[in-house]
Parts: C-alpha cells; sequence; structure tokens
C-alpha cells in the first residue's frame, strides 16, 4: 500500500459518528434494569442526560415514561454473618475480638 493509498482511505472512509442515545432499560413490570448508552436487547425508553446521570433505582416505567415512585424505607441493626464486631451484650460497644456481627438492614416499602 502506497502512502496517498492510506490516506485516501483514511479520509474517505470514515465512518458516520452514531447519535448519542441514553437508555433506560426496565422489567416487565416498570422497574429499572439498566441505564446505558449501549444498544442491547430488551424494553428501552430514552431518557434525558440528567436522567441518566442520576440513574434513579426508585422510578417505573408508566405508558413510556419515567414515573417517581414513593418509598418508605425502615432501617434496623440485625445480626449475621457479616458486619461490625460487637460487645455480645451491648450493640454499642465495638469488640473486634467478638463473634457477634451486626450490620444495618434496610427494608423499602412503595407507598404508590
Amino acid at each position: 500500500m502506497t502512502e496517498q493509498e492510506f490516506w485516501d482511505i483514511l479520509l474517505n472512509n470514515i465512518p458516520e459518528p452514531v447519535p448519542i442515545q441514553y437508555r433506560l432499560y426496565y422489567r416487565d413490570d416498570g422497574s429499572p434494569l439498566i441505564y446505558t448508552m449501549e444498544d442491547l436487547p430488551g424494553q428501552w425508553i430514552e431518557i434525558d442526560r440528567e436522567s441518566y446521570v442520576i440513574a434513579d433505582p426508585w422510578v417505573r416505567v408508566v405508558d413510556g415514561k419515567i414515573k417517581k415512585i414513593n418509598r418508605l424505607s425502615v432501617e434496623k441493626l440485625v445480626r449475621g454473618e457479616h458486619g461490625t464486631s460487637c460487645h455480645p451484650n451491648n450493640v454499642a460497644v465495638i469488640d473486634p475480638n467478638s463473634q457477634t456481627m451486626w450490620s444495618k438492614q434496610i427494608y423499602g416499602i412503595e407507598t404508590n
């Protein structure tokens, strides 16, 4: 290949840029699956840049539009295998040698 052929190919065969599309892929119930700019299989709607950047998980897709859902959350300390090691008789005292582990569990309820 000559230098001229290289430049002809480079300058004349540049593919057109793909327009930017912000997408929200969602499940059958309208809950968000993934915010992306990729072309993937599945149900999706085009969204604006701000919605894409925020990527709010507390929305639903209803009639092809994003609808914010109200959510009530309750936080509770629960004993488990993972979390912070605490004194067996007092969760407020951190004890690295203790086998008693506590972590925060969040229970969310949709109010719409």
